[in-house]
C-alpha cells in the first residue's frame, strides 16, 4: 500500500488528504473512495477479500455510527454475490 514511501512520507500524504477532505462534503469522499476501489479492482490490485480484511481490522476502532457508515460503503464497493 505504501508504494515505496517512507513512514514520514506516508504521514505527510495522510495530512494532505485530511486537509483536502476536511473542506469537502461526505459525498465527495465517498465518490472518490468508490472510484479508487473500482480502479484498483480493475487493475487487479484490490479484491473483496482484502477489502474485508482491512475493514474488519478498522471496525474495532469505530463507534456505532461509523460502523454503520462503513457498512453502507461496503455495500457499494463489494462485488455483488449472485445466487
Amino acid at each position: 500500500m505504501n508504494n515505496g514511501l517512507s513512514p514520514s512520507e506516508i504521514a505527510e500524504y495522510m495530512k494532505k488528504l485530511t486537509a483536502y477532505y476536511s473542506n469537502q462534503d461526505d459525498d465527495k469522499l465517498l465518490t472518490d473512495i468508490i472510484e479508487t476501489v473500482n480502479n484498483q479492482k480493475a487493475q487487479g490490485k484490490l479484491n473483496d477479500e482484502s477489502i474485508l480484511n482491512m475493514t474488519n481490522t478498522l471496525r474495532r476502532f469505530l463507534n456505532e455510527d461509523q460502523k454503520e457508515r462503513l457498512d453502507r460503503l461496503l455495500e457499494k464497493i463489494l462485488t455483488p454475490k449472485i445466487g
